[in-house]
């Protein structure tokens, strides 16, 4: 019973502990003072007191259904209520509320990551005037709030930081005005940044109060991301109170009440981003190009996904500063922009803005990319992109996939309209050949040497000749048409139609040779299926010759037996010499049989 009321007691403490927080030392009116409060409070205790330091009405309490609007990806945060702490802490006229919580999302969670998220502030928007939005990549394990009078949550240690957002806390639209708008004193903020799994980052928010107003803020019980990281750190400051500058650190073990909604996946470093840009709209990012000598052209390449696959866009490059460096003249393009100045550029900063301006309203898909090994680029200028809708400014904090370079001429985009297209070569039936150059040729060279044989002619004949011989290489040269096949049907050379039937002839040889070659292979192909049966019925036949000839024999001997026993003389005789005229033949037939193996 009295553990009972012990854990009672303590439970209440530190209740009072957290609500309480900070303490004050007033000076005697000569000089402020500072005081740092740091309060640790274990996880394992957060849910000894989420219901006692509720401040909240009933209806105030939050959770994943008070979302407005209701999420529309995947959607991580405390699922059971959130308690809404209020410090005792009452903001001057000078006063920053930092509020910072780390946060590591696992593959189950977003797979490889996300590209764009929508964010809920654990800080309560009642009586803030103004809100910033931080997020770091974090490099290694320390991190902190640094100095508290900065307005832009100074997280200090081994952190870079990839995106952020100044909130504009009167904005209540969800579809229009920035990233950010606030509903039921909950603030929202649209983020276009690459978020990886596995990754550690520190979500950290900067709020300042109207004066006389008091922090508030939403703690969880939950281990949000479930990333066994329950950490939520506190920096109060007020300068002064009246002259008191005060300043509080906390250390809660517990997570804020923070919580997302992840819409665009992450496919390795690269996505696209849909966005319906009116006429005016504009699509700008800076690259660096570095030093160059001469004037060489500048080329733009930027791909695009439209509905038709066509955009109405004017390029203009300009220096960071939006002083025009060169406009490409066209402003239709097909699948992807391929830009280029009219002429070189003789002279340019080392860094260039390039500015795509929509002429007609058109939803577009732009291309983004960051590093594809998971490394997050640390330069804001060149990771970033905005995209400017409606005189509202988005950015997108990744660079657009596209590629700037320096080239010796012009380059244009090729049309992808078949008028365009150069004109397809017809093709050209060849013409009949003929033999004039040949024949007039081999005359010539004939002529020639008969000339060159009789000596004196020589010189002549050597001409004569080697006229033929050009005349024939160049008869060959086209073909066999000497003069362009440009002679009447009925001088056509006679050669042509015997040449047409010695090939009938030949076609016709061929076929006659292609049937004799089947027949013989067919022969032979039969004696090879056939062969083994063959000689097995002959070896067959012999074995039964061989068996049944010593009985024939026996039969006449017998018969030849009997007739003598008879007495018939003659007929004993005639058997006999029937039977020596057989063995005479079979014996010839051995003979020639054994003449053939040798």
């Amino acid at each position: 019973m009295y553990a009972t009321k012990i854990l009672q007691f303590v439970a209440l403490t530190l209740a009072v502990m957290m609500i309480a927080p900070g303490i004050t030392t007033a000076a005697d009116g000569i000089e402020a003072a500072t005081n740092t409060i740091n309060l640790q409070i274990a996880s394992e205790h957060a849910d000894e007191y989420s219901e006692v330091v509720n401040v909240a009405e009933e209806s105030a309490i939050t959770n994943p259904d008070t979302w407005d609007p209701a999420p529309q990806g995947i959607w991580i945060g405390a699922s059971t209520q959130e308690s809404l702490f209020a410090f005792d802490t009452v903001a001057t006229a000078f006063n920053r509320f930092h509020v910072a919580s780390e946060v590591r999302f696992n593959s189950s969670q977003i797979m490889n990551g996300v590209s764009c998220l929508i964010i809920r502030s654990p800080i309560s928007s009642e009586g803030v005037d103004e809100m910033r939005l931080r997020i770091y990549a974090m490099t290694g394990e320390d991190w902190d709030i640094g100095l508290l009078a900065n307005e832009y949550a100074p997280i200090t240690g081994d952190v870079y930081q990839i995106a952020g957002a100044d909130i504009d806390m009167t904005d209540t639209s969800i579809t229009g005005g920035s990233d950010s708008w606030t509903a039921d004193e909950r603030t929202y903020t649209r983020v276009f940044a690459p978020i990886y799994s596995g990754i550690s980052y520190v979500f950290a928010w900067t709020a300042i109060y109207e004066q006389d107003e008091r922090f508030k803020m939403y703690l969880s019980g939950q281990d949000i991301a479930n990333d066994n990281i329950t950490e939520t750190r506190i920096g109060q400051y007020t300068l002064p109170a009246p002259d008191t500058d005060i300043q509080e650190r906390s250390l809660f073990g517990v997570d804020p009440g923070i919580s997302f909604d992840m819409i665009t996946g992450l496919g390795n470093g690269v996505w696209a981003k849909s966005f319906y840009m009116e006429a005016g709209d504009t699509l700008s990012f800076q690259v660096s190009i570095g030093i160059y000598s001469g004037s060489p052209y500048h080329v733009v390449m930027i791909p695009f996904g439209t509905e038709d696959g066509t955009l109405n866009a004017t390029v203009t490059v300009m220096t960071t500063s939006y002083t025009p460096i060169w406009t490409d003249d066209n402003t239709a393009w097909t699948d992807y922009i391929l830009a280029c100045p009219s002429s070189g550029v003789a002279s340019h900063p080392q860094s260039v803005r390039v500015n795509v301006t929509v002429n007609a309203a058109e939803r577009v898909n732009w291309i983004f990319v960051d590093s594809p090994s998971g490394v997050l680029l640390t330069d804001m200028n060149y990771n970033r992109a905005s995209v400017t809708i409606d005189g509202v400014s988005h950015t997108v904090y990744a660079r657009p996939w596209s590629s700037y370079q320096l080239s010796i001429g012009e380059v244009i985009q090729p049309s992808l309209n078949p008028a365009d297209w150069p004109p397809i070569v017809e093709e050209v039936v060849n013409q009949q050949a003929n033999y004039y150059g040949t024949i007039i040729g081999a005359i010539a060279v004939v002529i020639g040497g008969a000339l060159i044989a009789t000596g004196i002619g020589a010189p002549i004949g050597f001409l004569i000749g080697g006229a033929g011989a050009v005349m024939i290489a160049a008869d060959l040269n086209r073909g066999g048409t000497l003069i362009n096949g440009n002679i009447p049907g009925w001088l056509s050379n006679p050669l042509d139609a015997i040449w047409d039937v010695l090939i009938d002839v030949g076609e016709f040889l061929w076929s006659v040779g292609e049937a004799l070659y089947d027949a013989i292979t067919w022969v032979v192909d039969a004696i090879n299926d056939y062969l083994p049966i063959l000689l097995g019925l002959l070896i067959i036949a012999v074995a039964l010759g061989l068996f049944f000839i010593p009985i024939y024999a026996q039969l006449k001997l017998w018969g030849i037996a009997w007739r003598l026993a008879e007495g018939d003389l003659q007929k004993a005789a005639a058997q006999a010499s029937d039977l020596a005229g057989e063995a005479e033949d079979t014996l010839k037939g051995a003979k020639k049989f054994k003449r053939r193996l040798w």
